[in-house]
């Protein structure tokens, strides 16, 4: 409706153009107009007469054509909109466009780059941490700030961030993988169908759940619902020390762990050092790690229902649980609980893996 309108107009003002011109005459020229001709002479030698008058008739025609056609071509061709930004989010994406080479990318909208694993187990992972041996290992005793931004060199050991965490663990639904192995057993993995890591004003707390793999599930039990530690914000469960100052490395700490990733690389192989980094396989046996690897991927589906621990958890573990959604959680336990806290970590008969002082002493 707009360009008929539009069109209407411009005829109009035709019209009106050619009725003044032949009424009154052409207008005359500016003193711009007269010294833009060949000479004087010229300009007063053609200004009787009709041709002078069609001369300036069509000149006023050419110019309201010309507006006619401009109005007409912007009504025709709209201008387009400028293309959004690809929206990238993670390495599973990558891939899904066809990305094949494992490598350093930077992913949109975040402003972070990230190490994507195109290549093992279906490709798409993003690197999350990384331990390994190196000819400088990285500090990993760092303070909060450092664990909230990051640190290391993406190629090598490294820890991506807890914002960075955050904000990929919530665009999506994700799962978690971990690839390690122990200096004596080998190659172990194990992997959880549900990884978030919650906001900043709550800790940067932990849900992680469903294990299945062959490394043992030294995560959901323990670690699931925690808020992450570091030796200047102590937030684990302990009542008389501070486990990242302990242990030597930030972690979702309860009271201590029973997986360690950010500890200490062994400078000496054994398996009675808790400062190194440590993996609790089951009662009888803890793993000692010379390379660990935490990577994370977009859920094909949404719909899993979350498993933390089996069925059989004694009335400790569930009282336990249900703290986690408390501010202060160590306040849900009895002063006979406390005891245990004062002590080291988690007496057996408060422990989800029955599995007294693991996190410092063979079991």
């Amino acid at each position: 409706m707009c360009v008929d309108v539009r069109l209407l107009c411009a005829w109009v003002t035709v019209m009106a153009v050619i009725y003044v011109t032949a009424a009154v005459g052409p207008r005359r020229p500016s003193n711009n107009d007269i010294n833009s001709v060949d000479s004087r002479e010229d300009y007063l030698a053609g200004q009787p007469g009709l041709a002078t008058c069609g001369a300036a008739l069509l000149q006023e025609l050419y110019t309201i054509t010309d507006l006619v056609l401009s109005i007409s071509n912007q009504t025709a061709m709209p201008l387009q909109p400028p293309e959004p930004p690809p929206v990238v989010q993670d390495c599973s994406s990558l891939r899904l466009a066809g990305i094949q080479g494992s490598g350093v990318y930077h992913v949109f909208p975040f402003t972070f780059k990230v190490y994507c694993d195109m290549v093992k187990h279906g490709g798409g992972w993003t690197v999350i941490q990384r331990r390994q041996s190196q000819r400088v290992q990285e500090n990993f005793a760092r303070d909060w700030s450092s664990y909230r931004e990051g640190f290391g060199e993406l190629r090598g050991e490294m820890w991506l961030g807890l914002e960075a965490l955050h904000l990929l663990t919530h665009s999506a639904h994700y799962e978690l993988r971990v690839d390690m192995v122990d200096y004596e057993l080998g190659r172990k993995y194990a992997h959880y169908q549900v990884f978030q890591v919650g906001a900043e004003e709550d800790g940067y707390r932990l849900l992680v759940a469903n294990y299945s793999g062959d490394a043992g599930d030294a995560l959901s039990y323990y670690h699931s619902g925690r808020r992450f530690s570091t030796f200047d914000r102590d937030q684990d469960m302990t009542l008389n020390k501070s486990c990242a100052q302990d242990k030597e490395g930030g972690w979702w700490f309860d009271a201590c762990y029973s997986a360690h990733p950010n500890g200490c690389f062994p400078a000496t192989l054994g398996r009675t050092d808790s400062k190194n980094i440590r993996w609790w396989k089951s009662r009888e046996q803890v793993l000692v790690l010379t390379y660990i690897e935490m990577k994370i991927r977009r859920r094909a589906s949404r719909d899993v229902a979350v498993v933390r621990g089996e069925d059989t958890a004694d009335s400790n573990s569930n009282h336990h649980d249900q703290g986690l959604d408390q501010d202060d959680d160590h306040v849900l336990f009895s002063k006979e609980e406390e005891v245990g806290h004062e002590s080291d970590d988690y007496p057996a008969h408060n422990n989800h893996y029955d599995v007294e002082g693991r996190s410092d002493i063979l079991p």
